[in-house]
């Protein structure tokens, strides 16, 4: 199991409370004791049967030497998710990483790798997508997660599932709706109305960790390869619907810039105009 973060850690609580596993290694760079764990998470990272080795995934001599026995199932919860980092970061943090620990676990013979992707593949404004619908990611994080996919598809003797979460939210978020929530209070405190790129129907599925949590160890279990499952609640909700939530809470007003601005917004910066002379 790769990662001990927001995803991964909810994965591992599973795994021990449900007694899915007779033992459980987490890799990360980050030891347990440094990654800011929750009290649940603390315990079950205590468990007898959980252990944890400190590796970088990006280097596949690494990746290499935390198969020292034989595991049935490889879960890869890895991968950069800040934001506003140069193309470089994602592509060696995500694309070159998941890459690494799934040709390692090809090579170790396991039994199920399931890669937990990115759901922002595509969009429409009238109907659902589906995991057959051609593919568009909207970011980089996507993009480089796309790749992944690409990737596992031509790498022999892997038995793999891929996952298409939502917007993962729950304990442990701090990149998510956590994000929407400190903006909240922000606008609060400055008592000024917040407004947000695009408009109120932009859809945004979610879906709760806990329940990202249990959609992996179902596909585990079914061990069907060659898979690609999007996970999503049945809220259906938009960025409207979780302003509107976040304006009841911190009692403050909402906006929205628009089609045109946001359309700038997306422009890298050498291609704005620098200003205007004046006359």
């Amino acid at each position: 199991m790769f990662r001990c973060g927001f995803i991964g850690r909810e994965i591992v609580h599973l795994l021990v409370t449900e007694d899915a596993a007779e033992s459980v290694l987490v890799v990360d760079k980050v030891p347990p004791q440094m990654a800011w764990l929750g009290p649940k998470h603390q315990t079950a990272f205590k468990n007898d049967i959980v252990t944890f080795k400190s590796a970088n995934l990006i280097n596949p001599t690494s990746v290499e030497n935390v198969f020292d026995q034989h595991y049935d199932w490889v879960i890869n919860a890895a991968g950069e998710t800040k934001i506003g980092l140069n193309e470089s970061v994602y592509a060696e943090g995500i694309t070159k990483l998941s890459v690494n620990c799934a040709e390692a676990a090809a090579r170790h013979n396991v039994e199920m790798f399931l890669e937990i992707s990115d759901g922002r593949m595509n969009s429409s404004e009238k109907t659902g997508m589906t995991e057959l619908d051609a593919c568009k990611p909207w970011c980089t994080v996507s993009s480089c997660k796309r790749q992944v996919e690409e990737r596992l598809e031509l790498i022999e003797n892997l038995p793999y599932v891929i996952l298409r979460p939502g917007l993962v939210y729950g304990p442990g978020d701090k990149h998510g709706l956590v994000r929407n929530l400190v903006m909240g209070a922000v606008y609060r405190q400055l008592q000024e109305k917040m407004k947000l790129l695009w408009d109120g129907s932009l859809c945004i599925n979610t879906v709760h960790v806990t329940d990202l949590a249990r959609a992996a160890l179902f596909v585990c279990r079914l061990g069907q390869s060659k898979e690609i499952f999007h996970v999503v609640d049945e809220a259906r909700s938009t960025q409207g619907s979780l302003a509107d939530l976040i304006a009841n809470i911190f009692a403050i007003k909402v906006d929205y810039y628009g089609s045109a601005a946001s359309h700038l917004a997306k422009l890298p910066r050498t291609a704005l105009p620098k200003g205007v002379p004046s006359a």
